[in-house]
């Protein structure tokens, strides 16, 4: 815990926030093509997780998707 708290410090709550942020947009934009809204789904976006990560998922998503939601 005591490691996770220095690391945190030594990031930045604001930086960690930000970039936790523009993720969780960046997924959210790509899973709404054309504004329709997604069925519920909850996914976390950690510091670490890097684009190529969150592509990975998109991909994944867009397969398994329902149909209506592919229009």
């Amino acid at each position: 815990m005591r490691a996770f708290i220095e690391l945190a410090d030594q990031i930045g709550m604001d930086r960690i926030e930000k970039r936790h942020r523009g993720m969780a947009d960046h997924i959210l934009k790509e899973m709404q093509p054309g504004g329709a809204a997604p069925s519920k789904i909850r996914i976390s976006t950690p510091y670490y997780l890097l684009f190529k990560d969150a592509a990975r998922f998109l991909a994944a998503y867009e397969e398994c998707r329902p149909k209506h939601l592919a229009a």
